[in-house]
């Protein structure tokens, strides 16, 4: 059985998503991933500060962020997507103990954000699409102009 269906796919393939991870290996493969799915609209950056430059460009429909990164980490990067793009798709993906990973999804669900899941490094390919499967089934999430983003 497939994870992702033929709607839920086209979905994600006319999604914009943005992957932030302070490594640059980690991105890579995300990046590969999200290709292969047919995702065109793919942007980077190697840490919450960089994304806030880049939203100011325009709104992703998709945040998937690592926790732990220098400057602005990802728990301070949900809060701003929170209070800048509430509804926008979040996942988190980091290699922090399990019990963190579920606090830092929780908080973000309680912000407004709409939490795929959270992805535990390493991760599986499969995993990762589990949770893409969640956007393809949920409602379109309303863009946000790039000035909610300035500073």
């Amino acid at each position: 059985m497939e994870i992702l269906s033929a709607p839920q796919l086209k979905r994600l393939q006319g999604s914009d998503v943005l992957v932030v991870d302070d490594s640059a290996a980690i991105r890579s493969v995300l990046v590969a991933l999200l290709q292969r799915l047919g995702i065109a609209h793919i942007r980077e950056a190697e840490n919450g500060l960089s994304v806030m430059a880049l939203m100011q460009q325009r709104a992703a429909d998709i945040v998937l962020c690592d926790l732990n990164m220098p400057g602005m980490d990802g728990v301070e990067l949900l809060r701003t997507l929170a209070s800048a793009s509430p509804g926008i798709a979040v996942l988190p993906i980091s290699s922090l103990d399990a019990r963190l990973r579920f606090a830092v999804s929780r908080m973000a669900g309680e912000l407004g954000l709409h939490v795929l899941g959270v992805l535990a490094k390493p991760f599986k390919e499969e995993d990762l699409l589990r949770a893409l499967a969640d956007f393809g089934q949920a409602p379109a999430v309303r863009k946000t102009t790039a000035t909610a983003f300035s500073a």
